[in-house]
């Protein structure tokens, strides 16, 4: 149990004192945030991510076809005539392409 004497209490005018109370918000593009009180303190905030959107586009290219059938001209060897010119259609493999 606790006593208190008269004599230690002190008389204060009793007047209403205004205690100033404030709510503030502060906000980015990043988040949202409210602040109140007498001596203020968070009291919520919100988080809004980054969004990027990054676009990646290759090329995507086939691989040259080596193989192929084609017209064909330039000289062929034969067992009974020799080297003479050919021309026709033939198989070729492509070293080159441009």
């Amino acid at each position: 149990m606790l006593y208190f004497s008269l004599s230690s209490v002190r008389r204060t005018s009793t007047k209403p004192k205004a205690i100033p109370i404030t709510q503030k918000q502060y906000s980015d593009s990043t988040y949202t945030a409210w602040v109140s009180g007498y001596m203020p303190s968070l009291d919520s905030i919100s988080i809004y991510p980054r969004r990027e959107i990054i676009t990646i586009t290759n090329t995507i290219r086939k691989k040259p076809k080596r193989w192929g059938i084609g017209v064909n001209a330039g000289y062929g060897i034969t067992p009974k005539e020799g080297i003479q010119p050919y021309f026709g259609v033939g198989i070729n493999y492509n070293l080159f392409t441009f």
